[in-house]
């Protein structure tokens, strides 16, 4: 036989009930605030919004709103680049991936980079060429229009 204050009170489940059955306008409001911020965001992203405008609020409890209101966060996919399944239209791969040669100056190569620059009108593309006469130097360029 168990100790009578161990036992749970005879009102437990009708107090459960009454509780139940109110409606929590504190709830119903941060709920109506989460939906109206949800942009794809997460319950961090949401939870630091609402602590700018003044809610105290933590990340735990803007998950169970999202859930209860059936918001998912939606983040995009992880970047991937296409696999090449046909030659460039642009140039050729004339090394095929070879890159040892047996003599200097029988392979080139060179660079097209787009620098940015503070100004938008001006010349900022430029070419970069390996030089010849000392390897490892390189040779910018201002691209010509």
């Amino acid at each position: 036989m168990g100790c009578w204050i161990c036992l749970p009170s005879r009102k437990a489940p009708y107090a459960y009930q009454r509780r139940k059955n109110k409606v929590d306008t504190e709830r119903q409001r941060l709920k109506a605030k989460v939906v109206e911020l949800h942009q794809a965001a997460g319950s961090r992203t949401i939870m630091g919004q609402l602590k700018q405008q003044g809610e105290p609020i933590g990340r735990y409890k803007v998950r169970r709103l999202m859930k209860e209101t059936g918001l998912t966060s939606k983040q995009p996919g992880k970047h991937r680049y296409k696999p090449a399944n046909k030659p460039s239209d642009i140039a050729g791969n004339h090394l095929d991936q070879q890159f040892t040669v047996e003599q200097p100056n029988q392979v080139w190569c060179g660079d097209v980079t787009d620098i940015w620059s503070k100004h938008p009108h001006s010349p900022a593309l430029q070419t970069v060429t390996i030089s010849p006469a000392k390897p490892g130097a390189f040779i910018y360029e201002p691209l010509k229009a």
